[in-house]
């Protein structure tokens, strides 16, 4: 029996070295759109001006990209258990390649959407990787890649949270797949909203981000908030506390297919290396990855607020 239009995408979108595929509709995220209006009401972006602007086309994928008629949802996993000396600094699992994640799965969206144009024209017309005004984990729960756990990540069943989320807008009327609708977490467990040291997760799937230490250590551009500063538990560069504690990330898998080789100096960086990092040694380590966008004054500025920590001058 030939192959749906869906299966062969699928298809592609393995090859291309994306882990899941889904697809879903460019209607209203209705709920996501009221949700993201209170969030913003209460001031939990903080300096994230950018999540202000344009909040019904952030939810409304119709406006975006106008004509089209479905969205192509992607998943690239990303943990690994690499890129971490035990007792130094640490920096999230996202963060610890040598390559940009936007880079690379750019390329692939792009390798992709050729592929897909070449079958079907205008089958792929527009894509975003953590780009752009989209709504990457509401519009993936709605193609039923998962569900939006307590930490406000996307959960996929079977295989946890350490995915990067990417999108095509095409033309093509695609069968959407079906969401997952409900709450798959344990109806008792809280251990995100526990786990968390700065009370960042102030209700399920309800991050108040100036509480948040990845806020803090990546967008914060000025001086961190003494609610944060004494308590980032050696993170100077995001956070995957919530993560780390989520039962469905208890048997994490690694990467299909890595984003690139592990970054082996934050495996062998220590506390006095990091104390001592000249701006140099910072690009010559992360230039062209996450890091290197956050800058060397910021990092910098991240390093000494734990190491202040460790020698208790930190409220």
């Amino acid at each position: 029996m030939p192959e749906t239009t869906q299966q062969t995408i699928r298809h592609l979108a393995l090859e291309a070295g994306f882990d899941f595929c889904g697809f879903t509709g460019t209607d209203l995220l209705k709920d996501d759109f009221q949700r993201l209006k209170s969030w913003i009401a209460d001031g939990f972006h903080g300096s994230m001006g950018w999540m202000e602007r344009n909040p019904d086309v952030r939810t409304n994928p119709g406006l975006l990209v106008p004509g089209s008629k479905s969205v192509i949802v992607l998943l690239t996993g990303y943990y690994t258990s690499s890129g971490y000396r035990e007792g130094s600094l640490q920096v999230a699992r996202y963060a610890r390649y040598k390559a940009d994640y936007h880079d690379v799965i750019r390329q692939r969206l792009l390798h992709l959407s050729e592929k897909i144009n070449a079958l079907w024209p205008d089958g792929a017309v527009k894509s975003y990787t953590d780009t752009g005004p989209v709504a990457e984990r509401a519009l993936a729960a709605r193609a039923g890649l998962g569900w939006i756990g307590r930490n406000s990540c996307l959960i996929v069943p079977g295989g946890g949270s350490y995915y990067f989320i990417s999108v095509i807008f095409s033309r093509l009327e695609l069968k959407a797949d079906l969401p997952v609708m409900a709450d798959h977490c344990p109806p008792s467990c809280n251990k995100c909203l526990v786990g968390c040291p700065t009370g960042a997760l102030v209700a399920p799937g309800r991050l108040d981000a100036r509480k948040c230490i990845a806020y803090h250590t990546i967008e914060n551009k000025g001086e961190i908030d003494q609610v944060v500063s004494g308590k980032m538990n050696n993170r100077v560069f995001g956070c995957d506390i919530c993560q780390e504690v989520c039962p469905w990330n208890r048997r994490p898998k690694e990467a299909r297919q890595p984003i690139g080789e592990v970054n082996i100096v934050l495996e062998h960086l220590e506390r006095a290396g990091w104390q001592s990092l000249t701006h140099n040694e910072f690009l010559g380590y992360f230039r062209k990855t996450p890091l290197h966008r956050t800058g060397y004054h910021r990092m910098m500025r991240n390093v000494a607020v734990c190491l202040k920590s460790d020698l208790g001058d930190v409220d």
